[in-house]
């Protein structure tokens, strides 16, 4: 039966080369929401996995970033609420119901995350060090426990309404992954708007299973991280060690060549790269 959150509420996801999880993704979601699935070219077989999946596959030409295919995929939508989730994330039963009650509740926020655990069934988040807010810092790290105000919010599982979302003109396609939700999240906090935790939301993600590990990809990830932490910061005007992190992660670099350690090859390689551009975007 159709849930009145759920015809309510449009769901973007975005995959790439995600055919292992994505599955169980929308198989989480609640029957009448609206399913977007925005796919960055995949090369597996994504595409025919969702082929019988009561979803919208839009396909793009090419990998387009993360912010950039929620764009896409928000642009779609047709609810009042948009909920951006990871295709390696599942909803637990009454999920949506809570999100959407908490967004009547509380008009002055823009946008929620719900609780978001591991596959040990642990909470995986925290009051973090994040570099564009910190006043975060100064607060212990420990989990979330109740429904609460927050500075920062994660992309994995973004809850929102389609009109705050639309009015700070959604993600910055400048940043092609990561940071994305982060950059959102102070624009939002800017523009007046508070955000919010939803304790009793619940939603499961694998992490880092989004798309397979390989080389290559370590690489392109790493370097994206670095890429898009440099921008993100000047953007905000937070300063940034280039210098002083260039030099660690040389370091770390040659140590990890000497040790024949290939994933912090991947890593820092992809560091140096993005510390090394020019550009900053």
């Amino acid at each position: 039966m159709d849930s009145i959150a759920a015809e309510r509420t449009s769901v973007v996801v975005v995959t790439y080369n995600s055919a292992d999880v994505i599955g169980a993704a929308i198989a989480s979601i609640d029957e009448g929401a609206e399913i977007i699935v925005v796919d960055n070219a995949s090369s597996d077989s994504t595409a025919a996995a969702l082929a019988a999946q009561p979803v919208r596959l839009v396909k793009n030409a090419r990998n387009l970033g993360f912010g950039t295919a929620c764009n896409v995929g928000a642009q779609a939508a047709e609810r009042e609420f948009v909920l951006f989730l990871n295709p390696d994330a599942e909803l637990m039963h009454g999920a949506l119901d809570a999100l959407v009650d908490a967004a009547d509740a509380r008009p002055e926020c823009a946008a929620f995350n719900p609780r978001i655990i591991d596959s040990a069934g642990q909470q995986s988040q925290r009051r973090m060090s994040r570099l564009l807010a910190p006043e975060v810092n100064r607060r212990v790290r420990a989990p979330l426990t109740g429904d609460c105000d927050v500075e920062m919010l994660s992309g994995a599982a973004l809850f929102c309404r389609r009109a705050a979302f639309d009015a700070v003109g959604g993600f910055d396609e400048r940043i092609f992954l990561y940071c994305e939700d982060d950059d959102l999240a102070v624009r939002w906090r800017g523009a007046g708007h508070k955000l919010g935790y939803v304790h009793g939301a619940v939603v499961r993600h694998i992490g880092g299973a989004s798309a397979p590990a390989t080389a290559d990809g370590e690489r392109f990830k790493a370097y994206h991280f670095m890429r898009a932490t440099r921008y993100t910061m000047a953007k905000h005007g937070r300063p940034f060690r280039r210098r002083y992190l260039t030099a660690q992660a040389g370091a770390k670099y040659l140590l990890a060549l000497a040790t024949f350690n290939g994933p912090q090859l991947w890593k820092y390689g992809g560091y140096l790269k993005a510390l090394m551009e020019d550009r900053e975007a």
